[in-house]
């Protein structure tokens, strides 16, 4: 039996959206589009799954979402990164702005 890759949703537009947001930890400009959600095998979290960070949060700081995980994130920044993917999609959409 032969398996192909699953396909993940991309969406360029939701990822330049997301990028002019303020960063879900401090508050400021300059953000890159986090993937909050693990890749599957060999891929990359669907772009649903992007959050705007600052680099710092997103993968350079020892406490960095990239660096020490999902759930010690989470933890240590009192959020949950599921609400908050909800809310930006939501936010998206309200917008007018379409995937």
């Amino acid at each position: 039996m032969k398996f192909s890759k699953p396909h993940q949703f991309r969406s360029k537009p939701y990822l330049r959206w997301i990028r002019t947001q303020p960063c879900i930890c401090s508050g400021q400009s300059n953000v890159e589009a986090a993937h909050s959600w693990p890749s599957s095998i060999g891929g990359k979290s669907s772009d649903i799954t992007a959050l705007p960070l600052t680099e710092r949060y997103h993968r350079t700081d020892n406490e960095g979402l990239d660096k020490i995980g999902r759930a010690n994130f989470e933890r240590m920044n009192n959020l949950d990164l599921n609400r908050e993917v909800i809310k930006h999609i939501n936010r998206f959409l309200s917008e007018g702005h379409t995937f």
